[in-house]
């Protein structure tokens, strides 16, 4: 008796297993796969993660030069925001008073001569940031700015 309903649960087993396999007419069935399309096509990031920022200034930053690029790069980090968000204003050619370069530091000496030199003032959100540059070009954050002997000529 046991071996019949052994024979019998097998039987059945086998049957049920033949009812949930692919059915004699179509060999090959598709896969049941859903493809979701989105509604719209995504939005493109401002800031691609790995992105250079000097590959996306947009026009208001396209005259600027390698030096000025540098120091709108540069404020950018140190206020943790992004570079469009700061507007620059026309690089200045002007006279520092001294070697500080309009910069001074507690306890250094300079030379006191007039010195030809630059000056990039840097807006953000109202608060103005300046960034002096001696002969060479080479533009640095200035934290206390002086002002130039002259009252700046604009160079470009």
């Amino acid at each position: 008796m046991r071996r019949m309903l052994g024979a019998a649960a097998a039987a059945a087993a086998a049957l049920l297993l033949a009812g949930c396999g692919p059915s004699g007419d179509d060999p090959s069935p598709e896969p049941d796969v859903t493809t979701v399309e989105p509604d719209e096509p995504a939005e493109p990031t401002d800031d691609p993660a790995g992105a250079d920022p000097q590959e996306h200034w947009d026009e208001r930053f396209a005259d600027l030069s390698e030096e000025e690029r540098a120091a709108v790069d540069d404020l950018a980090e140190r206020l943790s925001v992004r570079y469009y968000e700061i507007y620059p204003e026309p690089l200045e050619e002007v006279a520092w008073p001294d070697g500080a370069l309009g910069c001074p530091q507690p306890g250094q000496s300079y030379t006191q001569a007039v010195v030809d030199g630059y000056r990039l003032i840097l807006e953000y959100r109202g608060d103005i940031y300046a960034y002096h540059a001696g002969e060479s070009g080479e533009l640095n954050y200035c934290a206390e700015p002086a002002e130039p002997v002259d009252d700046g000529r604009e160079s470009h």
